[in-house]
Formats: structure tokens, sequence, C-alpha cells
């Protein structure tokens, strides 16, 4: 999957693991984007560096672009 031009953060380390992205992908099936695009979401719980949070991913409905990524602390 390629990012939009402002999804990818390069001080963002977890974004660079196409195996995360495909675990956040697989461990649940995606819900309607909050914002109301036909994008594909996943809002699920993680870690990051030994910090519990939340890990944000919307995709796009043809799966081949990352549209927005991120990892909320608690």
């Amino acid at each position: 999957m390629k990012y939009s031009g402002t999804a990818y953060h390069s001080d963002r380390s977890y974004q660079n693991s196409s195996h995360l992205i495909q675990e956040i992908i697989d461990s649940q099936p995606p819900g309607l984007d909050p914002q109301g695009s036909a994008g594909l979401w996943w809002k699920v719980e993680g870690s990051y560096k030994g910090r519990l949070g939340t890990y944000e991913l919307l995709i796009s409905p043809d799966k081949t672009t990352i549209w927005h990524y991120q990892f909320e602390r608690y």
C-alpha cells in the first residue's frame, strides 16, 4: 500500500511496518469512517514503545492507499 500525501510522517516509525498494518486489518472487520468518507476504518487497541493506546487506520476502498494512520496514547 502507498501513503497519501498527508498520511505519512517519518517520525512515526510504526508506519514503516507493513506487518503491523496487516495485523490491524486482520484484527476485526472495518467500520465506517467517522469523517464520512467511503474509506475502510479501523480503530484498535495496541501498544507502541511500551505505551498502551489506540491505532487508527483509514485506507481507500480499493485497499491501495493509506489515508490516515496514527497511534494515540491513552
